[in-house]
């Protein structure tokens, strides 16, 4: 959902992306040259000084919060701003509209990325049947579901990359370990919604059922 995009895997940006994850929301760490291994994305946060190689990858598409004091043309789909809160600030302002989600859908408590799907910080609502699931379950509903508006299915290993610690990204058995939160979220859901509402398609990895 959100790339933080800086010239190496540093610690700033390393730090930043614990700090959305702590948020709810999914995000992964990529160098300029490799972010559109990670599109779809609902926007990037980029250091200035990684800015201009950002943009000469195929990914001009994707609004970007570009962090620093210089100057940036805001015809390359992109803002500066001073520091890192500002730059997740301005990224939660675009994403409805990156991501297709309703109008007026956010409230207090939470926000809509479906008509039908709402979440909040630690639950999920669909059909106004409430769903509790865990931090990394709904990282990871939030991200296939936020895929599903561009029509992509995600490999294991780029849900990982978004959605799991720090610590399980490249870790032996985590591929069964997203298989098994996917599962779960599955079994959660199925009361309200009576079928698997997160699918899988051979050799191309998982996707959101378009009941959501």
């Amino acid at each position: 959902m959100i790339v933080i995009c800086d010239r190496e895997a540093s610690a700033r940006a390393r730090s930043l992306r614990e700090r959305i994850l702590a948020r709810g929301f999914p995000a992964a760490v990529s160098p300029p040259f490799s972010v559109k291994e990670l599109l779809p994305a609902g926007g990037i946060i980029v250091w200035q000084e990684a800015f201009d190689d950002l943009r000469r990858t195929p990914c001009d598409r994707v609004f970007a919060a570009v962090i620093g004091t210089g100057f940036v043309n805001t015809a390359l789909n992109a803002r500066r701003v001073p520091d890192t809160e500002e730059a997740v600030s301005m990224i939660r302002t675009v994403l409805p509209g990156a991501l297709g989600m309703p109008e007026n859908g956010t409230t207090p408590f939470g926000f809509y990325l479906t008509p039908r799907l709402f979440f909040a910080e630690d639950f999920a609502e669909w059909r106004g049947r409430m769903i509790l699931l865990t931090a990394t379950e709904r990282r990871i509903l939030l991200y296939l579901a936020s895929c599903s508006a561009f029509a992509r299915p995600a490999p294991p290993e780029k849900i990982a990359r978004f959605c799991s610690p720090e610590s399980r990204i490249g870790a032996p058995g985590e591929e069964n370990r997203i298989a098994a939160h996917i599962a779960n979220i599955n079994r959660k859901f199925a009361d309200a919604a009576g079928e698997r509402i997160l699918r899988d398609r051979r050799y191309a990895g998982y996707y959101a059922a378009d009941i959501l």
